[in-house]
């Protein structure tokens, strides 16, 4: 099953506004196609997921990572990632 973190989301929508990101159409749109075509699920952040955060060692600085890391630790998910950064974490990677 494929994951997609809320945090991940909204650091698009940022992106979005800043003009560093251009989407073909609006994010909910995307969404909900993704999870329509795809069957893909959207993880939201909760409190363990905080908790797990507050545990991280500082080797990433980007919050956004930082949060998948540890949703990732969280909920014994694989991130699929070549950020060298993430993989040094404790979380399995993949790519």
């Amino acid at each position: 099953m494929v994951v997609i973190s809320v945090a991940s989301m909204w650091e698009i929508t940022i992106k979005s506004r800043l003009g560093k990101l251009t989407l073909p159409v609006p994010l909910a749109v995307l969404v909900e196609r993704h999870r329509q075509e795809s069957g893909v699920r959207f993880l939201p952040i909760v409190e363990a997921h905080v908790h797990a955060h507050e545990t991280l060692a500082g080797v990433h600085r980007d919050p956004f990572d930082r949060m998948l890391v540890a949703q990732a630790a969280a909920e014994g998910m694989v991130i699929v990632t070549r950020d060298p950064l993430i993989q040094q974490y404790d979380v399995p990677t993949l790519w």
